[in-house]
């Protein structure tokens, strides 16, 4: 049985010295982040954060980075970032001699740095509860022009304060719905079927028997579709799903988690994922604007790293050929079809629903 990815371990360890880490991209275009945790340790044990990109060791223990010690137990580090990265991390509590490790519980942490704020204060929790953490952003004050903002990690299962009651992280972009569809062609053995499992609590928040149930049709295409916000970030993988007399059997995808980050300005979005990864993840994005925004060539090449931005590259616009409008068999101009209901309509017509918005009208012309 495969489990979700979680920060990986190492029994390595160094000794460190309190940090300020700067990233690669010009200032105006950075977000100075405060990382802050209330934590009371054993005399003379160490708090660490570790994470995903190289400023924060790139989950490697003994890259580290120590956190600094202040009057109350609480533990402070600071890390610019460019805007518009995603961060994922855990807090590690490593003992006086560095033999021994203790992570954070919990899934990982993530946060999600919007292009609008300057800077940012993080007050997370150590043990959070089940139901995950929920990030509070609000403006704290103007300081030479620029507005700070402080996020508050707080347990869900406790009613929030009047004075944290404030929009989620991502407010400095606005809130819609997003549909997102999630399409994987995988041939599961009789009686078995395919569920996917996330973050999200529409996916289950990580609990296999609260998993999302998706659909079969022809060619072991199975789909699946939830409700989410902009700004969100979806972390989620698949598992199929059988019986072996009374006792539910469940196999998971193995590697690491899929994840999914929801940009401002999309209405729906299309996933079409592999079991074996063993071809290219397409994700077709249907947004409020006409404009359509393509990967810079020139962007980190570093696994999971935020695409574009780092090496002046980015989002650019792109000026794609007009597609032709024409009729659905529904009667629908195909023009003004998102990608889901694209699909929707070739799979009506037994025809082959992968691929993006262009290829999909294309097809139905």
């Amino acid at each position: 049985m495969f489990r979700p990815v979680r920060a990986p371990r190492s029994s390595s360890a160094v000794r460190g010295y309190p940090f300020q880490v700067r990233c690669e991209c010009p200032r105006y275009s950075q977000t100075k982040v405060e990382l802050r945790l209330s934590k009371a340790l054993q005399y003379g044990s160490n708090l660490y954060v570790v994470g995903n990109t190289e400023a924060l060791g790139a989950w490697n223990t003994s890259r580290a980075q120590p956190l600094t010690w202040s009057e109350g137990d609480v533990w402070q580090g600071v890390v610019e970032i460019c805007k518009g990265d995603q961060i994922e991390y855990k807090y590690l509590i490593r003992s006086k001699d560095g033999l021994q490790e203790e992570w954070q519980p919990g899934v990982n942490q993530v946060l999600c740095v919007e292009d609008a704020i300057e800077m940012l204060t993080v007050h997370d929790v150590w043990d959070f509860s089940t139901d995950g953490r929920e990030l509070v952003c609000q403006p704290e004050s103007v300081e030479g022009g620029v507005e700070t903002h402080t996020v508050h990690s707080q347990d869900k299962s406790l009613p929030k304060s009047k004075a944290s009651s404030g929009e989620p992280l991502h407010a400095g972009r606005s809130i819609s719905a997003v549909h997102v569809e999630l399409q994987l062609c995988w041939k599961v053995p009789f009686g078995c079927g395919l569920c996917v499992v996330g973050s999200a609590e529409q996916l289950g928040a990580w609990e296999a028997s609260a998993g999302r149930e998706m659909q079969w049709s022809d060619g072991d295409v199975w789909t699946a579709s939830f409700e989410a916000t902009t700004g969100d970030v979806v972390e989620y993988k698949y598992i199929v799903v059988g019986r072996s007399g009374a006792a539910q059997q469940i196999e998971w995808q193995q590697g690491p988690n899929q994840e999914l980050c929801l940009e401002a300005g999309a209405r729906g979005v299309a996933v079409a994922d592999s079991w074996k990864r063993d071809r290219p993840r397409e994700v077709d994005v249907a947004w409020e604007a006409a404009t359509v925004v393509a990967e810079g060539a020139a962007g980190s090449s570093s696994p999971g790293a935020p695409k574009g931005g780092r090496d002046g590259g980015g989002a650019v616009e792109q000026q794609l050929p007009p597609l032709p409008e024409v009729l659905a068999p529904s009667g629908r101009l195909t023009t003004a079809m998102s990608v889901m209901e694209l699909k929707d309509e070739l799979r009506g017509l037994g025809l082959d629903s992968r691929g993006r918005k262009p290829e999909l009208v294309r097809r139905l012309v």
